[in-house]
């Protein structure tokens, strides 16, 4: 499976990602983006049935946008 982001395959605007998508997009282990998703600001994913976990990628994006200003 292809989990690296390109121009044919880039993090979506909006809609819904899972885990590994979401870890590649913010460079970060799973382990890390759950360590995250215990931190009140982080966007909360949405169980879609007992094995399946989405993000909402726009929620991302705009949590990512905020991290990169509070760093500069």
């Amino acid at each position: 499976m292809k989990t690296y982001f390109d121009d044919n395959n880039p993090f979506p605007e909006n809609g819904n990602v899972r885990m590994h998508q979401v870890a590649r997009f913010l460079a970060m282990s799973e382990s890390s983006v759950y360590r995250k998703m215990k931190e009140p600001n982080f966007p909360q994913p949405t169980r879609r049935s007992s094995r399946l976990v989405v993000f909402d990628a726009a929620e991302i994006r705009q949590w990512r946008a905020s991290q990169n200003q509070h760093s500069h």
